[in-house]
């Protein structure tokens, strides 16, 4: 079970290599960014504008993602 705990999750921007501009709108909204890390960053960031709920959703896997958002975060 130790292997599965939130603790040996990978967390935040360190998930992706990739800098980017989150923007979430809604009451749940705000800006978010990273400047990216490894050798692996692009040299221009990913933009993404949706609402904060569909941003959940699609973390989760219950809509539709392209791009960055296509990785499954469980919460």
């Amino acid at each position: 079970m130790a292997a599965s705990s939130p603790t040996s999750w990978p967390s935040g921007p360190a998930v992706t290599a990739a800098p980017f501009t989150l923007t979430l709108t809604g009451p749940a909204g705000g800006v978010f960014t990273s400047t990216g890390r490894g050798e692996g960053a692009a040299a221009e960031p990913v933009e993404l504008e949706l609402d904060a709920v569909e941003f959940c959703r699609s973390l989760a896997g219950r809509a539709d993602a392209e791009g960055l958002l296509t990785t499954i975060v469980p919460f």
